[in-house]
């Protein structure tokens, strides 16, 4: 019985080292979002630039990116829309994250 009650706590200590370690992956992976215009990851704590869509909060690279998505964020969201951060956004404004510079 000794045995047993050794294994249980062993058992149930490894679950819970276990639920720590989910824990922290998917903290880990809401630090950052990815910005819908350019594709470039962005560190939630420290955007400046956001939209709120349907509920939805959008984190941007720069003011180019979140004015693209802002003007036409249907086009962003769809599933066929492929980012492509060397394009010109609307009103000839550029994306200006470092990123997308050194993608052209």
């Amino acid at each position: 019985m000794n045995r047993t009650l050794k294994g249980l706590a062993l058992a149930a200590a490894a679950v819970f080292v276990l639920v720590l370690a989910v824990s922290a992956l998917q903290t880990q992976a809401q630090d950052t979002a990815k910005d819908p215009v350019c594709g470039m990851s962005v560190k939630i704590a420290t955007a400046k630039y956001t939209s709120d869509y349907k509920g939805t909060k959008y984190y941007f690279c720069s003011e180019g990116c979140k004015t693209s998505f802002d003007k036409d964020p249907e086009k962003y969201l769809d599933k066929k829309y492929v980012p492509k951060p060397d394009e010109q956004k609307p009103d000839g404004a550029s994306c200006s994250c470092a990123a997308c510079a050194t993608k052209k």
